[in-house]
């Protein structure tokens, strides 16, 4: 399981850490919904320029994760009080993407007949009739010939810790 570099701070060195970045970093360390940090690249490149002074280099998504969560945990932390630190966890999580797509789909379905022909003209108009549905048979191929994403969304709701 991929930790944080940062980790290895003690504790004095990780308040160092944090007064160092409220000196270079010019806005709050507030993290929310509307404005998250890690979207924030001026927040980013300073928690980068603040580790690799402090000889850890530029910082990986882990390292900005765990920056992060203690800035979430301790109120005080722009004052460099560390009280909680985070413990690392293995989530799993869904992305929805919503597309417009032209598909073949192939289904394979098991009928007896007498012939083949004859099955084929008695399907197609079972079919027409609503006795049997393509996708009752069994899904065997799918060709996608074009699609358009309309949107991508990461499900809030689907986050689970595995360990």
């Amino acid at each position: 399981m991929e930790k944080s570099k940062l980790e290895q701070l003690s504790d004095k060195m990780l308040s160092q850490f944090f007064i160092q970045l409220g000196k270079i970093y010019d806005g709050p360390f507030e993290n929310s919904d509307y404005s998250p940090l890690a979207d924030n690249s001026s927040f980013r490149d300073d928690c980068d320029s603040v580790s690799t002074i402090f000889g850890l280099g530029q910082c990986d998504w882990i390292d900005l994760d765990y920056i992060i969560t203690l800035i979430n945990m301790n109120p005080s932390i722009s004052e460099g009080i560390v009280n909680k630190r985070p413990k690392v966890g293995t989530y799993t999580y869904e992305i929805d993407v919503h597309e417009t797509v032209a598909q073949r789909q192939t289904f394979k379905h098991t009928s007896t007949s007498y012939s083949p022909k004859t099955l084929l003209e008695i399907a197609e108009v079972m079919q027409s009739e609503g006795d049997i549905s393509p996708w009752d048979g069994e899904h065997i191929d799918t060709d996608i010939y074009d699609s358009d994403t309309n949107d991508v969304k990461l499900d809030k709701d689907s986050v689970k810790r595995i360990s």
